[in-house]
Parts: C-alpha cells; sequence; structure tokens
C-alpha cells in the first residue's frame, strides 16, 4: 500500500481543500455584506456549500441553494468564464424544488459568476442535451454575470419565483403528480395553464413540456394514469406543436428497445395534421430510416408526399399502394386493414409494410 502524503499524516487539508473553504468563505462574505441578503453555511456537504436568503422584505423563507467550484484561477473567451457542470449536480438540481446555483469562484481575482441550473437544464434540453450521460457538461457564461450583480438584480427575482422558467418547472411538477394520480381534470386545467404560457414563453419552454409529457406516457404505458397523459400528450401536440423540436418528437416516436409507440406515432400524426409544415421541414422520414425505423420513415415519407391528406379514410389503401420508400411497400386487404386502422390508428400502415420486390 502507498504510503499517505504529510499532509494526510498531519491531518492537514489539501490544497483543493483549501481552494474550495477560500472559495465558500468569497461567496459567504459577498452574500452577508449585502443589505438584502443573509448567508447561512452548510456544516454537512450533501452537494450545497451554502445558501442565500432574500431579507428585503423581511425573512420569508425565500432561498437558493448555493454549490460553490473554486480554483485559483477560471478560463476565459470571448468575454465568457468557463464552468464544467458536473452529473451530481445536475441530478441534485432536477430533483430540488429550489433554486439552485453553481458558483464559480476565481481566486486570484476573487471574483465570482452564478449560474442557475435548473434554468440552464430546462434550456440545454431543448436544445437536445442528453442528461442520462455522464457528464461533465461545458458552458460558458457571460462575465458580467457575477454574484455581486445577480444579488442586486435577478437573483431576487429567482429567490421569489418571479421567473418564467419557473412557471414551466411549476407546470412540469404539476404534469408529474396528476399524472401519477391519473386526475384526469386537473391535467385538462394545466392544459389551460399551457394555453397561458404560449406566446409569453420562449419556444423551447413549450418544447420542453411536450417533451416531459411523451417522456411520463412512456414511463406510465398500459396503466390509467398512462392512458391519462397520453391524452394531454395529444392535446399539447394539437395546439402547440409548433414549438415541438426534432428531438421531442423522437423522443415522442421512438422507444429504447428498438420499436415505436403506437401513441407516439398518433401523436406524430397530429403533428403532421396540425402543424405539418413545420413537422415536414424537420427532415424525419431519413432521420428515422438512419436510425433503423425505417416503417416510421415510411409513415414519414408518405405523409410528407400526401400534405393534405388527413384521416386516413376510404382513399387511404390506394393512396399507399403505389408509395415506396427505404425498400419498403404497403400490402393489406382493404376490409382487413380498414379495420385493423380502426382500432390502431395510424400504427396499422405500418403494421402492413413489407419489403419491395427485388428484381
Amino acid at each position: 500500500m502507498a504510503s499517505r502524503t504529510d499532509a494526510q499524516k498531519k491531518g492537514s487539508r489539501t490544497d483543493a481543500q483549501k481552494k474550495g473553504s477560500l472559495g465558500e468563505k468569497l461567496v459567504l462574505f459577498k452574500i452577508e455584506k449585502h443589505r438584502d441578503w443573509l448567508s447561512r453555511s452548510l456544516d454537512e456537504d450533501f452537494g450545497i456549500d451554502c445558501e442565500a436568503e432574500l431579507t428585503e422584505y423581511g425573512v420569508r423563507g425565500e432561498i437558493l441553494k448555493i454549490q460553490v467550484k473554486s480554483s485559483q484561477s477560471v478560463a476565459r473567451r470571448d468575454g465568457c468564464i468557463k464552468v464544467e457542470v458536473e452529473r451530481k449536480y445536475v441530478d441534485y438540481a432536477r430533483t430540488c424544488r429550489i433554486p439552485m446555483l453553481l458558483v464559480r469562484v476565481d481566486l486570484e481575482e476573487e471574483e465570482a459568476w452564478t449560474l442557475w441550473l435548473q434554468d440552464w437544464i430546462l434550456r440545454k434540453r431543448s436544445q437536445g442535451t442528453d442528461f442520462t450521460t455522464a457528464g461533465p457538461w461545458t458552458t460558458w457564461v457571460p462575465r458580467s454575470e457575477t454574484l455581486d450583480a445577480g444579488l442586486n438584480g435577478i437573483l431576487k427575482d429567482i429567490a421569489q419565483w418571479r421567473h418564467r422558467s419557473q412557471l414551466v418547472l411549476g407546470l412540469l411538477d404539476g404534469l408529474r403528480a396528476a399524472a401519477a394520480i391519473a386526475d384526469e381534470q386537473s391535467l385538462g386545467a394545466l392544459i389551460g395553464v399551457v394555453e397561458g404560457l404560449h406566446g409569453g414563453a420562449p419556444p423551447w419552454a413549450m418544447d420542453v413540456v411536450i417533451e416531459e409529457a411523451a417522456i411520463l406516457g412512456q414511463r406510465l404505458r398500459a396503466t390509467k394514469e398512462g392512458n391519462a397523459i397520453s391524452q394531454t400528450l395529444f392535446e399539447l401536440v394539437r395546439r402547440f406543436g409548433e414549438a415541438a423540436s426534432r428531438k421531442t418528437v423522437e423522443r415522442i416516436v421512438l422507444r429504447e428497445e428498438d420499436t415505436y409507440s403506437r401513441t407516439g406515432l398518433a401523436a406524430l400524426a397530429l403533428l403532421y395534421d396540425h402543424h405539418h409544415g413545420h413537422v415536414a421541414s424537420m427532415g424525419l422520414a431519413a432521420r428515422f430510416v438512419a436510425l433503423g425505423r425505417p416503417h416510421v420513415g415510411y409513415y414519414c415519407a408518405w405523409r410528407e408526399a400526401h400534405p393534405g391528406r388527413s384521416g386516413f379514410a376510404g382513399d387511404v389503401e390506394r393512396g399507399l399502394a403505389s408509395f415506396e420508400y427505404a425498400g419498403l411497400v404497403f400490402d393489406a386487404p382493404g376490409d382487413v386493414f380498414l379495420n385493423k386502422y380502426a382500432n390502431r390508428g395510424p400504427s396499422a400502415i405500418l403494421d402492413y409494410l413489407r419489403p419491395s420486390t427485388i428484381t
């Protein structure tokens, strides 16, 4: 066994521990000296180093959780400073109902910058970041977003829940809770709240709400709760589908076990019905073929080749009979197919695809 260092033998702190302590003290000092805030150090480190509580209107429990990351100096580029977000911070922030800040400290400059993690996670989700991977993730924070500036401005709004991202976070929590107890009335009411948010929020916010409904539906599939959230998903894509990103459409349609969701395909059909231009611009046919789902690619190509067609009623068989894509053709007797379609919806088309004849 390797021998311990002299510092370890004496019980002294490592260099990293000392820098961490200095950074935390700097953050606590900056908070404490501000007349509208009080600081609170936390003895036990469970991913949170300290708290800041807004006291501008009295002590009302308006708290920010803070994780401090310190180093002697911080990398800079194009007016921004580099921040690495570790997986453990993402996991904590996604489950924490109190706003959580990652504060990056430059000990040499005695300066600190803030990153509001829940808001950052929402935005990265809308850009396609996969938070199931290990991390860490690198981001660049403008040098103007210092802790001092935040304490005078935006951090007060965040502590008081006066930010639109917090409305989105609240909606996601509401969707999860209503789905968990299969409360269809509350799910319907939440759609109304989303309607009020629509237009006053950036498109990425609506995209994340739709994605979350898709995630919940797949997690709860084949249950009463899952059926309730599926109806919510249909209503969301019908009303707000122009905000859905390609990543969210993939999340709606695909399952991990190399197949697709029938509910997801029904939602995709609604997207084509109500937002054809938007969804057709995503290149979904080729994308699904590349992902190993040629049957879904066929469906997308067929819908895009027939932009005015919806419902797929009596002429659907004739429309499909002459269409070929990704080496697949449609082959089913009309009476059999129409009966299947009545029960399964548009996914019945995929049930009757076969490889085209090779001559």
